[in-house]
């Protein structure tokens, strides 16, 4: 069966997955292999007061891969640890409720992906 989906969260489900992005394959393999390959860094979600902003400084560092939005929550894929990422964002006046590591989800590869392939 072949399902086409833009949510990733249900593509979980799947026991092969493919991700295309501008007509080219840019990664294919079961959902814990996808993530598993994307694994250099850490992952990190934060809850804060002022996510857009949250979003703004930490894509300034080059120590952060992809930082992205998720509803109000930041998600951030980096070299850094979380007191550096606190540091960063706590400097730009912004009240971090809290910083949790977590695995990367579907759409955090996704998105990493092709953010590497604008890169290069």
């Amino acid at each position: 069966m072949l399902v086409t989906t833009h949510y990733l969260d249900e593509a979980e489900y799947c026991n092969n997955l493919v991700f295309m992005h501008a007509g080219e394959i840019i990664a294919r393999g079961r959902p814990k292999e996808i993530k598993q390959s994307y694994q250099s860094g850490q992952f990190f979600e934060i809850q804060c007061d002022r996510p857009l902003k949250c979003v703004e400084l930490l894509k300034q560092s080059s120590q952060i891969f992809d930082v992205s939005l998720f509803e109000t929550r930041v998600h951030v894929h980096s070299t850094m640890d979380k007191s550096d990422i606190q540091t960063i964002v706590g400097a730009g006046g912004i009240d971090v409720e809290k910083i949790d590591s977590v695995q990367p989800r579907l759409e955090d590869v996704f998105i990493g992906l092709i953010e590497h392939r604008r890169q290069v």
